[in-house]
């Protein structure tokens, strides 16, 4: 997750995410580069503001504790 990199729109305050609402993240910076639109910018997890890590935090407790599978 640290060494993951997110489109984040410091105008809007927001993270580029998926259209069920997860948050998108990228393993390469080239990639999350070339993803890139408008106002965002590419910034890694340690990067971002506290804010938007509780929200990555939050997202990926979520998946990697299996509850994702509760809500289908």
């Amino acid at each position: 997750m640290n060494t993951d990199y997110y489109l984040y729109d410091k105008a809007k305050d927001s993270l580029y995410k998926f259209s069920n609402g997860d948050i998108v993240f990228f393993a390469d910076k080239k990639e999350a580069q070339e993803d890139c639109r408008g106002n965002e910018i590419v910034l890694q997890f340690k990067d971002l503001p506290t804010h938007k890590k509780l929200e990555v935090n939050k997202q990926t407790k979520f998946l990697t504790n299996g509850e994702f599978n509760k809500s289908i």
